[in-house]
């Protein structure tokens, strides 16, 4: 099947900000997003409904495929630099 046949197969496409979707629709974005595996369902609706803006893909009626344009607190990018530097102490054994 080509990218363009399979695109045909799918119903539809939604892309808006959190407050334009359904309470019912965060959910299944959580429970699909959470059954990968990749991400903790901890505090995940409320980071959901923090972002710019979600994409929902459905295949009928059942929603395939997520995406989220990320609004990250303020301290993230720190946060991540912070435990690299750790993280490069410990594998090259510095003091800092």
């Amino acid at each position: 099947m080509t990218y363009a046949q399979a695109m045909q197969h799918l119903s539809s496409l939604t892309a808006r900000p959190p407050h334009g979707y359904s309470d019912k629709e965060l959910d299944a974005f959580v429970e699909l997003v959470v059954s990968e595996g990749e991400v903790s369902h901890y505090g995940l609706l409320e980071r959901i409904k923090g972002a710019r803006g979600l994409v929902m893909l459905y295949d009928g009626k059942k929603l395939v495929g997520t995406a989220a344009i990320k609004n990250p607190e303020p301290d993230y990018r720190t946060a991540g630099a912070v435990i690299r530097k750790r993280i490069s102490r410990v594998r090259y054994n510095t003091q800092q």
